[in-house]
C-alpha cells in the first residue's frame, strides 16, 4: 500500500535546530503481543499503520484493504518494538523515547485491538544532547524489565557533517532504560485487554 510504505509531509524532522529531510520508507516494524498485528511506519511520516498477521501469511490476500491507519505519532520514528504494555519507539525530533500506551488506549475507547487509536503516547526518557537519534531496540536478558536502545546521530552521518574525530562527544551511546515491561516474546505476565472479535 504505497500510502502507508513512503514519506509524507512529515518528512522534514528538527532535531537540535536544523531541518533535516528524510524521504525514507518504512524502518519501523514491531509485532503485537497478540501477535495478530504487524505495527509499522516510515522514517519520513509521523503516521502509525496497522495490518493483521493472517493477511501476510496469505499471499493472495488484499494488504491495501486491510491496512489501517492507527493515528499519528508524536514524531517520526526510525526503530520501534513492542513490549507486553505498549509500543516504544525512537522520537526522533524530540530526542527522545515514547511509549504508546495501547493498553489504556484500548480500554479507554472500548475497542479491540483492530480499531484502537493511537492517542496515549508519552515520553520514557528524553536528552537533547545524548539521546540524538534513539534506535535499534531491544529488551534485556536477565534483566527483562529494562529496555535497551542506541543513539547514533544518523540524521548527522546523512547530511555528511558527522564529526568522527570525537570533538564534539560520543557519536553513538547505548541506554538501558527501566520501563517495568518485557518483550512481547517472554512469558506474558500480563496482556493487554482483548476486546471483542479479532480478525
Amino acid at each position: 500500500d504505497p500510502k502507508s510504505m513512503g514519506p509524507d509531509k512529515d518528512r522534514n524532522i528538527t532535531i537540535q535546530g536544523r531541518t533535516y529531510t528524510f524521504s525514507l520508507g518504512i524502518d519501523g516494524i514491531a509485532l503485537s503481543p497478540t501477535l495478530n498485528y504487524v505495527y509499522y511506519s516510515s522514517v519520513g511520516s509521523k503516521q502509525l499503520w496497522q495490518i493483521p498477521t493472517w493477511v501476510l501469511r496469505d499471499k493472495d490476500s488484499d494488504f491495501s484493504g486491510n491496512v489501517r491507519l492507527v493515528g499519528s505519532k508524536k514524531s517520526n520514528a526510525d526503530g520501534i518494538m513492542f513490549g507486553h504494555r505498549g509500543l516504544y519507539y525512537g522520537a526522533l525530533g524530540l530526542n527522545a523515547v515514547f511509549k504508546w500506551d495501547i493498553e489504556m488506549d484500548i480500554l479507554s475507547q472500548g475497542v479491540s485491538e483492530g480499531e484502537v487509536t493511537l492517542v496515549t503516547d508519552t515520553p520514557v526518557a528524553q536528552n537533547w544532547e545524548s539521546m540524538q537519534w534513539p534506535d535499534g531496540f531491544a529488551f534485556g536478558n536477565p534483566d527483562i524489565e529494562n529496555l535497551y536502545f542506541i543513539t547514533n546521530r544518523a540524521h548527522l552521518y546523512h547530511a555528511g557533517i558527522l564529526d568522527f574525530s570525537g570533538g564534539q562527544g560520543p557519536n553513538f551511546r547505548i541506554f538501558r532504560l527501566p520501563v517495568n515491561d518485557s518483550s512481547y516474546l517472554t512469558s506474558p505476565q500480563h496482556h493487554f485487554p482483548h476486546i471483542g472479535i479479532i480478525g
